[in-house]
């Protein structure tokens, strides 16, 4: 949901995407975010992988754009192993999507494996395929899980909780 990057890691949602297309060809994948110079090698290789009718990628959204995305979709998925927290995962809670992520890094702190989402061993995408079967074949688990997510979003990151997080680092150090 952000510029395209290579640290981003975006080939692993292709290399996903080249798995899950076997037993769900209808599949759709929307890469957000504005393009970059990255951008080409990802559509070259979506195209090589015979993703072009499953992968698009939509450049900037608005708000309300972004949102509604959100809203209409089955899963999140945030590849970028080495992120410091990532917004993606508490965005699409606060829709009530559940994320598959790598449980590294930020990740972590934004997902509750089995809860919320899941969090594969990081690149392996193989087990990260499963995840995603598992929540496009069970349409009720993925329900509760978004609705989980939606919760904990709520509870956990809302302005306030950020608010006393930040006035309690800077007391300690004031």
């Amino acid at each position: 949901t952000n510029r395209h990057y290579p640290q981003k890691r975006l080939d692993y949602l292709l290399l996903c995407m080249k798995e899950l297309v076997k037993t769900s060809p209808s599949l759709k994948c929307y890469i957000t975010g504005g393009f970059t110079k990255h951008t080409r090698y990802l559509m070259k290789t979506a195209e090589r992988y015979g993703l072009t009718g499953n992968v698009a990628f939509t450049g900037n959204l608005t708000t309300r754009e972004l949102v509604k995305l959100y809203q209409n979709a089955h899963i999140y998925t945030f590849t970028s192993p080495e992120e410091d927290f990532g917004l993606g995962p508490i965005e699409a809670a606060a829709c009530g999507v559940p994320s598959i992520v790598w449980d590294n890094a930020g990740p972590r702190e934004t997902v509750i494996h089995g809860e919320t989402g899941f969090r594969a061993p990081p690149y392996s995408v193989k087990e990260m395929a499963t995840y995603h079967r598992r929540l496009l074949e069970d349409p009720a688990l993925r329900d509760e899980m978004g609705e989980k997510a939606r919760e904990y979003s709520r509870k956990k990151f809302t302005w306030e909780k950020h608010v006393d997080t930040l006035e309690g680092f800077l007391s300690k150090i004031c």
